[in-house]
This record gives C-alpha cells, structure tokens and sequence, in this order.
C-alpha cells in the first residue's frame, strides 16, 4: 500500500505555499499520492479534513514540493486511516476539472497574499 516507485516524501513542505500559510506540511507522498494520515476513533471523513487534504494539494500546486527537485501532479489525494489500516484515495480529477482547478489555485493565492498585506 505504501510501495513508491520513484518518489516518497515524509513531511514534505510546499515552499511559498507554506509560507503563505505562516507554515504547513503535510504527512507523506507517494509517487503522485499526497496522504495525509489520521488516528481517529471514528473512520469517517469530516469537512475539515477533506478541506486540510485540499489545502495540501493547493499549496503544493503554488510552491511545489520543497524536499524534491522538479516538479510533479499530485494526482490522487489520500487519507489513511492508522487504528484501521484503511487507505481511501480519491483522484483530483474526480472532484475538479483541470482548467477549473487551476483558476480556483490562482484565486486562493491570491487570497493568501492579500490577507498577508
């Protein structure tokens, strides 16, 4: 479940994009998977950690992934689920069409850099 085939990053952090935020990172990335892992009681999934995972995937798409040279898709968004041993993912292109994804991206830096002024 957790093989990778040419990447793995343990905390990776987003460069400009976690600076926006005053910092954040997120718990692993697999190839073109980024997972955040959760030990929850419940296994459920509530908004504030679908939004986390999408923020994640926002910030990497503004800053790329400061612990790996080039850039690369996020293209699956993943929540494990540690006291089930459960892993759902989900793909971004599921949720969000690539054109739209990229607007809302733009919009939310924006955001971020005129809530920092």
């Amino acid at each position: 479940m957790f093989k990778s085939k040419n990447r793995c990053l343990l905390n990776p952090i987003f460069g400009k994009g976690s600076q926006l935020v005053g910092g954040a990172d997120a718990d692993l990335i697999i190839d073109d998977k980024l997972i955040d892992v959760k030990t929850t009681k419940k296994l459920e999934l509530p908004l504030s950690d679908f939004c986390q995972i999408i923020g994640y995937l926002l910030l990497h798409r503004i800053g790329g992934t400061s612990s790996c040279s080039g850039e690369f898709k996020i293209e699956q968004l993943g929540i494990y689920y540690s006291r089930y041993g459960y892993l759902f993912l989900f793909n971004v292109n599921d949720l969000i069409s690539e054109n739209s994804l990229n607007k809302f991206t733009k919009w939310f830096e924006d955001h971020l850099r005129n809530k920092k002024e």
